[in-house]
């Protein structure tokens, strides 16, 4: 079936009306079935209003054109734009008809199947079921002929046929006859015989054309890029540039080079983008298979998954949030709050996900800052920066070192120690510490006011927290006529009628910013600015019904148990990044309905969804099936973090298993530390323990197998292998040393420690390396530095993060999280701490290296 999206929430709400019988054949329900006929009535209804109205409108539009002048060259070209426009409206509005018509039909073939109406199903019920809104009788007969009785009596029920006889008079007007007119009453005869008009269906949209020409012009600067991009690469190879050291094969790795970085630039899916050019690199003959895919055998990549899994697993049982409750407790300054909130995540981060960590960790910061009066800008974006640095310390510690590692035995080259970074990481991390507690009062200044405890907390909430954008529709005849203020729903709403933001009527928004004497009709939507907690209120209020605002309608259920809330901030690998609001499909993949969308800036006013965009970092409020949220745990492979909206009290965490899980890792940990074992056994074995014991089960700890990082991983290594065997490696690391080498080592290491944070604020940090380490080795080699120096100063300079909310998944969790971060602020606070941890790096690095 195919919507108009800006016409969804006037559509049949097919998924309504289905969940309603599925719960009168399982339950027996009187309540559900009364329930579905009263919403049966309602969408009638509303398909038949809006329908109406949207032909009324083409009438008028008409009849406006044909009594126009003609024969002048502008009021000509006017009148062809009008009617083409016409024409477009037209045919969307056949289609919605269309869809609509074979919905209600379905519907009913559906509840007479389902439910045994009039003996056709297969339940046989002689239970009598009648509607309270419209007589819709009991079930002797069924409800497939009473339907379409209604649809026979309806104008949209007819629309093939009134559309098609206004295409007639328009094709009339069009070949040059007069006196042409378009009105309802021509419409109203009797239609005695039912078939498509032949103007309707020969007339087709000009839009198809159209998009099909604006999805051609899209591609054409993507194509006039690459073409640039080509013809360089192509000019340089015919130059003979650096011959000695770059032949044909050099520039082909080159040109693929620079379209890989090209698409991660554009947010292409990392993992894609590095298989596809390690794949074209090795059917090209450029790299064999071994330099092409080892990273499948690589004992540190497998490594890499393993430790995210054990992360993921720990996260889950709770064992992060207790230990977060129990060490923050009531600081008596913002200075020691800093400390009790940095220093655990900075211990986490060098023994776990940083990502789950900050999952874990942000709801209970948030409990505690509203209850403490901070605001949770103070922390959110300090964690972030803390745990990129704190997560050098040990080998183990992030998927970076661990690439570097794999990339050093893989070019038998010796390999670090497990803490053989910590001397340099922790400098850093110490420094990194001080400086936070002491910028951040500073540089967000303007959240630094702790709020008086006797405030209403719910006030605070609101001007702290994020807001969402929903919409809800008057459902219900009791409040057709009311005003505003007397239909009881500012009572719910944080601002009042404040957070109001329009009222649309048939797709036309009538007021902007109603007052409270607005009065309101059936089927009117309202565009709200509300909190997550709201919309769990509006859920549950009579008479209005919260829409969804994506393409998957609101599931319906009369056991309120059955559905949950979940907040969501999407990761980049979703397969909602990229697709409109309006049109985002959530059923098929989580049965969930998009109902509550963050609209980052607090100045928004918008009326159509439509111009709505998903991202890489947006957060929504799903309506999703019970026990989403404990299924997915903190975050997904689809959601960075995800976190349940109201609802029953959280089930009691089991923290028998909670320190079981804590425990597992921390032996893990220990046998890591000593080298007792090799690392993938290691950390194979604590996962054979953790779902042992119970602590997982053996499809969750599959599920948390980080496929994406691990093709990421893979495709960099082939990449970077490339780079490294066709000399490119080679000439960038001369390049440096010969513009650098006036400064001496510390110059080249300067020199790659700025070019490596500055890659990280755009590229995936496994990429940055795998991709910079050949290079790496080439400087040092060249330049008489130890490579391990070098190879450590790469380590902790792809760590460096810190200068945009997009380079790392936890500085977008905390931009996400926090409405009022600016893009700015993370560069105030970041880019000092870069020039900071550089300062420190380096000669700590010369220091505990020196050979």
């Amino acid at each position: 079936e195919t919507r108009v999206p800006e016409w969804h929430n006037y559509y049949v709400n097919y998924a309504r009306l289905k969940g309603w019988i599925q719960e009168v054949e399982t339950c027996g329900s009187e309540a559900a079935a009364q329930q579905f006929f009263e919403e049966l009535t309602l969408n009638f209804r509303r398909v038949d209003g809006f329908y109406n109205r949207k032909e009324d409108d083409l009438f008028s539009r008409f009849e406006k054109l044909a009594k126009s002048p003609q024969g002048d060259e502008s009021a000509d070209e006017s009148a062809d734009v009008g009617i083409q426009s016409i024409e477009e409206e037209m045919d969307k509005l056949r289609s919605y008809a269309e869809v609509n018509e074979e919905a209600l039909k379905n519907i009913a073939m559906k509840f007479d199947e389902h439910t045994g109406a009039g003996g056709t199903g297969k339940h046989g019920r002689s239970r009598t079921i009648s509607g309270q809104s419209a007589d819709w009788g009991g079930l002797s007969e069924p409800l497939g002929p009473r339907v379409a009785a209604r649809l026979s009596k309806r104008r949209f029920g007819n629309a093939a046929e009134r559309i098609g006889a206004m295409s007639t008079q328009i094709e009339a007007w069009k070949a040059g006859a007069a006196n042409v007119t378009l009105q309802v009453q021509q419409l109203e005869e009797p239609l005695l015989l039912k078939k498509k008009s032949t103007f309707a269906m020969l007339l087709q949209p000009a839009m198809k054309s159209k998009s099909r020409l604006g999805a051609a012009r899209a591609y054409i600067g993507s194509a006039m890029y690459f073409s640039v991009i080509s013809a360089i690469v192509i000019g340089l190879a015919a130059g003979k540039v650096a011959s000695d050291m770059l032949n044909t094969q050099s520039y082909v790795v080159i040109w693929v080079t620079a379209i890989t970085l090209t698409l991660l630039v554009w947010q292409w899916p990392s993992d894609a983008v590095m298989l596809g050019a390690t794949l074209f690199l090795n059917l090209c003959g450029l790299i064999d298979a071994k330099e092409a895919w080892g990273g499948f055998s690589n004992e540190v990549v497998l490594s890499v998954a393993a430790l995210s899994v054990v992360g993921d697993i720990v996260s889950r049982t709770g064992f992060v949030d207790i230990l977060f409750a129990k060490v923050i407790g009531q600081p008596a300054s913002l200075a020691i709050a800093h400390l009790k909130i940095l220093i655990p995540c900075a211990l986490g981060a060098a023994t776990m996900s940083n990502t789950a960590v900050m999952a874990c960790s942000m709801s209970a910061i948030e409990e505690w800052c509203s209850k403490a009066g901070y605001h949770t800008a103070m922390f959110f974006m300090p964690i972030s920066y803390l745990m990129l640095i704190a997560g050098t310390i040990a080998i183990f510690s992030t998927s970076t070192n661990m690439v570097a590692q794999a990339l050093l035995v893989e070019n038998g080259l010796p390999p670090f120690g497990t803490f053989d970074l910590a001397g340099p990481a922790f400098a850093c991390t110490f420094v990194s510490l001080i400086y936070l507690v002491v910028a951040t009062p500073i540089v967000l200044a303007r959240f630094q006011k702790k709020e008086s405890s006797s405030e209403d907390l719910s006030q605070r909430s609101d001007t702290k927290y994020r807001h969402w954008y929903a919409r809800v529709q008057v459902q219900s005849q009791t409040y057709h006529g009311k005003t505003l203020q007397d239909s009881g729903l500012p009572a719910i709403l944080p601002n009042g009628l404040q957070s109001v933001m329009a009222v649309e009527r048939y797709c036309n928004v009538i007021e902007r910013h109603p007052s409270p004497e607005f009065v309101i009709n059936v089927d009117d939507i309202m565009e709200l600015r509300v909190r997550s907690m709201t919309i769990e209120l509006l859920r549950d209020f009579p008479g209005i019904q919260l829409l969804a605002l994506g393409a998957s309608d609101v599931e319906a259920s009369s056991n309120p148990d059955a559905r949950e809330l979940a907040e969501v901030c999407l990761d980049m690998g979703s397969k909602l990044v990229g697709k409109q609001l309006a049109a985002a499909k959530t059923y098929d993949e989580f049965e969930a309905s998009i109902v509550g969308y963050r609209v980052r800036d607090e100045n928004w006013i918008s009326t159509c969804e439509t111009a709505f965009t998903l991202a890489y970092g947006d957060q929504m409020v799903l309506d999703v099936p019970a026990g989403f949220c404990q299924k997915l745990g903190s975050h997904s492979a689809q959601f960075l973090s995800v976190r349940q909206v109201g609802g029953k009290p959280k089930k009691q965490t089991d923290k028998s298993i909670a320190y079981l899980s804590g425990a597992i890792l921390g032996v893990m940990l220990f046998f890591m530390a000593f080298e007792i074992f090799h690392l993938f056994p290691t950390v194979l074995a604590a996962i054979f323990a953790l779902v042992g014991t119970g602590c997982s089960s053996l499809d969750g700890a599959k599920k948390a197998v980080p496929l994406k990082v691990v093709f990421t991983i893979v495709g960099a290594f082939g990449l970077g292998n490339s780079i490294g065997k066709h000399g490119i490696a080679a000439f960038l690391g001369s390049s440096l040393v010969s513009m650098f080498s006036p400064f001496g080592q510390l110059g080249l290491l300067v020199s790659v420690f700025v070019a490596v944070a500055a890659l990280g604020v755009i590229f995936h940090g496994t990429a940055v390396v795998a991709l910079m380490f050949q290079t790496c080795v080439s400087v040092a080699q060249t330049g008489g530095i130890p490579v391990h120096q070098m190879i450590a100063v790469l380590c902790l300079s792809v760590a460096c993060q810190m200068l945009s909310p997009v380079s790392y998944n936890t500085n977008l969790m905390a931009y996400a999280a926090c409405p009022e971060y600016e893009f700015k602020d993370f560069v105030i606070l970041g880019a000092p701490l870069v020039g900071l941890i550089m300062l420190v790096a380096i000669p700590m690095c010369q220091l505990w290296f020196p050979e």
